[in-house]
């Protein structure tokens, strides 16, 4: 199976015009410590940078594609957690490895 990230969206809230949301970014079939398995060049996925774009549609009627002017909006304070080789790494010990498809 190819390599693929899995991306969840969570609204939390709406207050004084401000979407506040939780993003989940899960990597599949992949060892998330080792580079260039998701895209190459990369960095390993526990060492990624991560950099997101909300966009919102005007006509719900329409089919979203990356080629329609709707509305870009940058998502900041969206990173990975301080420690999160670490914990890959701590996985890998406790589990017995991470494979890769």
């Amino acid at each position: 199976m190819a390599p693929t990230l899995s991306i969840l969206t969570f609204p939390q809230r709406w207050k004084n015009n401000q979407l506040t949301i939780r993003v989940l970014i899960i990597p599949r079939n992949v060892d998330p410590t080792v580079a260039d398995k998701i895209a190459v060049p990369a960095p390993a996925w526990s060492d990624a940078v991560i950099a997101l774009k909300a966009r919102l549609i005007a006509d719900p009627e329409k089919y979203p594609a990356t080629t329609e002017a709707d509305t870009v909006f940058p998502l900041p304070g969206i990173a990975m957690p301080a420690n999160t080789a670490a914990i890959f790494k701590e996985m890998e010990t406790q589990l017995g490895g991470i494979k890769s498809a």
